[in-house]
């Protein structure tokens, strides 16, 4: 029967190894794909200035070009480009090298994304396989994805002898490493090694660190890398926790960006800024190039574990369920933990005894005794105009659980975790900062805005809207009696550890519904009884044109237009006087008043314009003002509330809360 059992854990065991490794081999062999394809890829050279050129042999007859003054090429390569400034150049095609001095700058550009500038005193570069050695130089970086560098800030490595990759990998040997490009920088890193590695990843090994010229902390190696790692682990020491190790494994969504407080300290630019796209690999996360949105939901299990304190595992979710459930919190924590009493007054923590056993806390879980301390939330929010509905339900163990398992990290800081280590160092390691919860409540909030129908009634009710309806229930802690029932597991322990574990047990403390507010309501009515507004009219000054006729403009003084009106006039009276004098002859048996009268409508002028001799006065009146109008409004607004509580001062234990009458 054992050999069956011991053939099936073989079993999952192997199956587990080809699950996890079967990634990290399709990985690399498209690692190999793509060199193997970049080998196959041909470099081409092109001189894009020169001043001079020669052609020259070597003493085994091979050629090589001579390129003199202000001199710069480009070699491409696939997608990589890369260009070469210098003095002077001297290339040998048939090795497929150069050699270039004086003044060098290297820089090389992926599908046209650069950020990274090298400059030396001379370099040896392979065009083939982009591989070269530089001489007293030194490489500045600009920007990063992966590094927190602020505005003007760049990263600088230089030292007497650095080499470059062909996949990107630049090697410098006994280099300095600082984000300041002064003479003498604020700090730096010294280092036997410095790894500048694709991706703006970077590593160095037997490094010193210097703030001004004082040294304050060696690396024996250190390495900073732009990727995570699926389960994120963080590692770290607190003096009352011990040693821990976090991890947070998210199933759904991803890490946010890390929010730490010292944004202004030494290494903050180990501090990413913005979010990328990511793609597993094996156990880890690869950051791509693309920029990525935090997405509204999220469900990552935690799982824990400290030297002293002891385990936490749980499950945490967010979601966003839809428009109407606009939101969804789910919290499950479940902390199986040591009782811990102090050392001295040093603020350190240990989990013995003096009989050198361990105390295991328990806690109560609705009345019933559990072997593990917890925290479950449940967090609820529906919206559906015009009601507004939120739920909010935590459920602590006691008052310390928050402070003991709460304060997590997701983001690994490896200086900070060096220089506080009092392992390695003699300064004092943090501590919890998450501070105890002495109540929380249990609340179910809703409120009802003024309905869209009600517009019909305005502006005598503009508002009726039901502004709170609440119904909550508040726990508070209380001091555990040592005659409690809950102490009947330690009475095996003689009287003064029973003392001291009941004086630093975290259920010294318990919960109990202190206050309950059944219903809470306010509302709002508000309106307009009466509005008058009676504007009255309001006189101004007013300008009239006056005109001054009589006059004539002589006719040289006239424009063109009125020239050409006169004209027309003058043809129209002309062939009138015409008419008449014909209806004269025709007419001659008429009476002698009719004769008078046609001949006094021959010499009457035609009626038009006269010509205005002077422009148009304008005379402004005096002003009149009016008595304005008067306006009247008659607003009210009622908001009317209730409110009915109900006290618990009688529980003095938790036995004395019955749980299965509620």
């Amino acid at each position: 029967m054992d050999i069956k059992k011991n053939a099936v854990k073989r079993f999952f065991c192997m199956l587990f190894l080809m699950i996890l490794l079967f990634p990290l081999n399709a990985a690399e062999k498209k690692e190999e794909k793509a060199e193997e394809k970049e080998k196959s890829e041909v470099s081409t050279v092109t001189i894009e200035s020169a001043k001079k050129s020669d052609y020259k042999k070597d003493a085994d007859g091979s050629e090589y070009i001579v390129f003199t003054g202000d001199v710069v090429l480009s070699v491409v390569k696939g997608s990589k480009t890369t260009y070469i400034k210098a003095d002077y150049v001297t290339y040998n095609r048939a090795r497929s090298t150069l050699f270039a001095d004086g003044g060098v700058s290297f820089s090389q550009s992926t599908e046209g994304a650069s950020n990274e500038a090298l400059t030396a005193t001379s370099l040896y570069f392979n065009t083939e396989t982009l591989e070269g050695v530089f001489d007293d130089g030194r490489v500045v970086q600009n920007n990063s994805s992966a590094i927190n560098l602020k505005d003007g800030s760049k990263l600088v490595v230089f030292s007497d002898l650095f080499g470059r990759e062909n996949s990107g990998t630049v090697t410098f040997k006994n280099g300095t490493l600082t984000f300041c490009e002064d003479e003498n920088p604020h700090w730096k890193i010294k280092a036997s090694r410095i790894w500048l590695l694709p991706g703006n990843e970077f590593s160095f090994a037997n490094a010193l660190l210097y703030v001004g010229q004082l040294p304050v902390m060696y690396f024996p190696f250190f390495y900073y890398p732009k990727d995570e790692m699926i389960f994120n682990p963080v590692f770290g020491y607190d003096m009352k926790r011990g040693y821990f190790a976090m991890t947070t494994t998210y199933l759904v969504g991803r890490k946010p960006l890390d929010s730490g407080s010292d944004d202004d300290g030494l290494f903050s630019f180990m501090r990413a800024t913005e979010l990328k796209k990511q793609k597993r690999e094996g156990l880890f996360l690869r950051n791509l190039e693309e920029k990525d949105t935090m997405p509204d939901t999220s469900l990552k299990i935690i799982a824990d574990a400290y030297s002293s304190l002891g385990y936490l595992t749980g499950i945490d979710g967010k979601f966003k369920p839809s428009s109407i459930v606009t939101k969804l919190d789910v919290a499950a924590y479940l902390g199986f933990s040591n009782t811990l009493f102090p050392i001295g007054g040093d603020g350190l923590y240990t989990a013995y005894l003096d009989d050198g056993s361990v105390n295991y806390d328990k806690s109560l879980l609705f009345g019933t005794k559990v072997p593990f301390r917890y925290y479950f939330n449940l967090n609820v929010s529906l919206t559906k105009s015009p009601f507004n509905i939120s739920l909010a339900m935590p459920v602590y163990s006691d008052i310390y659980f928050k402070q003991d398992f709460l304060d997590r990290k997701e983001t690994m800081d490896w200086i900070n975790f060096m220089l506080k280590n009092p392992a390695l160092t003699n300064t004092d390691s943090e501590t919890s900062s998450s501070g105890s919860v002495s109540s929380y409540s249990w609340s179910l909030n809703g409120s009802i805005s003024t309905p869209s129908f009600m517009s019909v009634l305005k502006p005598f009710i503009s508002d009726l809207s039901l502004s709170s309806i609440s119904s909550s229930i508040t726990f508070s802690s209380k001091s555990l009696l040592s005659t409690d029932s809950f102490w009947d597991d330690i009475s095996d322990y003689s009287s003064d550890i029973q003392s001291t574990i009941r004086s630093k047990s975290p259920m010294r403390s318990f919960f109990y519904p202190s206050n309950v507010y059944p219903v809470k309501a306010s509302m709002r009515i508000s309106g307009t009884l009466i509005d008058i507004n009676s504007s009255g009219k309001k006189s101004s000054s007013k300008t009239k044109a006056v005109e001054i006729s009589g006059f004539e403009m002589p006719e040289e003084f006239k424009p063109e237009d009125k020239k050409t009106a006169k004209i027309e006039v003058q043809a129209e009276d002309e062939a009138i006087e015409k008419e008449t004098e014909t209806e004269a002859d025709a007419a001659e048996s008429s009476d002698t008043e009719e004769t008078a009268a046609a001949a006094e409508t021959e010499n009457e002028t035609p009626v038009f314009e006269i010509e205005e001799i002077m422009p148009n006065l304008k005379l402004t009146s005096d002003s009149v003002k009016t008595v304005g109008g008067f306006n009247y409004k008659l607003t009210y607004s009622v908001s009317p509330s209730f409110s009915n509580e109900i006290n618990f001062m009688e529980f003095k234990s938790p036995d004395d809360i019955d749980f299965s009458n509620s």
